[in-house]
């Protein structure tokens, strides 16, 4: 079963991100740790990493794009 990844809320006030790169690609084996995406929001630059090992199936963000807090940054598949 694919575990989804999601925006977190990265404080109180936000409830958007920006997308500024993308680490990963589907079939990309990952391990936890691994970076995912660098995101932005109107504090802060950070890069989510992964918190579980696997296989990306999914990508649901694209470089430049902006998101909510919440949604669904991608699918990790058991490896």
């Amino acid at each position: 079963m694919a575990k989804e990844v999601r925006f977190p809320k990265f404080g109180m006030s936000t409830v958007e991100v920006y997308v500024s790169q993308i680490f990963v690609n589907v079939g990309d084996r990952i391990a936890v740790g691994d970076p995912l995406v660098e995101v932005e929001t109107d504090k802060v630059t950070l890069i989510m990493d992964s918190e579980v090992s696997g296989v990306i199936t999914q990508v649901n963000v694209v470089k430049d794009g902006e998101y909510e807090v919440g949604d669904i940054v991608c699918l990790i598949a058991d490896s």
